[in-house]
C-alpha cells in the first residue's frame, strides 16, 4: 500500500464504552480487535471513554469535543459494549445520545452516525444480558441511522464462555467484514 493510499483510507474508530478503571471484559475486547484490524488496515483510532469527558445527555448535541469530530471524521465505528440488567450501559447509551442530539424526533434527521458501518463487540454477565444488551444495541444503533453488521461478538461472560482462540476468530472475521464494507463505500456486497 503506498503512503498515498494510506492518507486516504477512511477512518475506523475502535471505542470503548466501559467506565470501568480494573479489568473490563469490554475494554479488552475493543484493544484486541483494533489490534487485529490495525495489523492491515491501519487507519484505526481508539477512543476509550474512561478517559473522555463525555457529559451527560442534556437535549442538545455534543459540539467542539474530540470525541465529536473523531465521529464526524469516520466511516466506520467498532463498539465494545458492556451490558448490565439485561440492556446496554448508560455509557453507551449516553455517548449515542450526546453524539445525535435531539435529532431523535426529527423526521428527515441526520447523525454522526448516520450511514456508517458499525460493528459491535457485546459482553453480559451471562448469555441472556448479552443476547439482550446486542438485540438493544443493534435497534439502538440503527435507530441513528448507522449500518449496523449482521456479524457481532456476543460474549455472556468471558471468564465462563468461548476459549481465547474462538473470541480471537469472532473478532477477526467481525473486524475484517467492518474493514470490507467501510473500503466498499458502506455498500452491501
Amino acid at each position: 500500500m503506498t503512503a498515498r493510499r494510506l492518507r486516504t483510507l477512511p477512518a475506523i474508530l475502535a471505542v470503548s464504552t466501559s467506565m470501568k478503571t480494573t479489568s473490563s471484559a469490554s475494554r479488552s475486547l475493543l484493544y484486541e480487535g483494533a489490534r487485529t484490524l490495525g495489523s492491515t488496515y491501519p487507519a484505526v483510532v481508539t477512543i476509550d471513554l474512561a478517559t473522555q469527558e463525555v457529559p451527560l445527555f442534556r437535549g442538545q448535541q455534543l459540539a467542539d469535543h474530540p470525541v465529536a469530530a473523531a465521529f464526524e471524521g469516520a466511516s466506520g465505528v467498532l463498539f465494545a459494549v458492556p451490558c448490565y440488567w439485561n440492556s446496554v450501559s448508560g455509557v453507551f447509551k449516553n455517548l449515542l445520545d450526546v453524539l445525535c442530539g435531539p435529532a431523535y424526533d426529527l423526521a428527515e434527521a441526520t447523525t454522526p452516525l448516520s450511514g456508517k458501518v458499525v460493528g459491535i463487540v457485546v459482553v453480559g454477565a451471562d448469555d441472556a444480558s448479552a443476547q439482550q444488551g446486542h438485540v438493544d444495541a443493534r435497534r439502538i444503533l440503527k435507530s441513528t441511522g448507522a449500518r449496523v453488521l449482521d456479524r457481532a461478538v456476543v460474549i455472556g461472560n468471558p471468564r465462563r464462555e468461548l476459549p481465547a482462540s474462538g473470541v480471537q476468530r469472532e473478532l477477526t472475521l467481525l473486524v475484517a467484514e467492518l474493514a470490507k464494507a467501510v473500503l466498499a463505500g458502506g455498500r452491501d456486497d
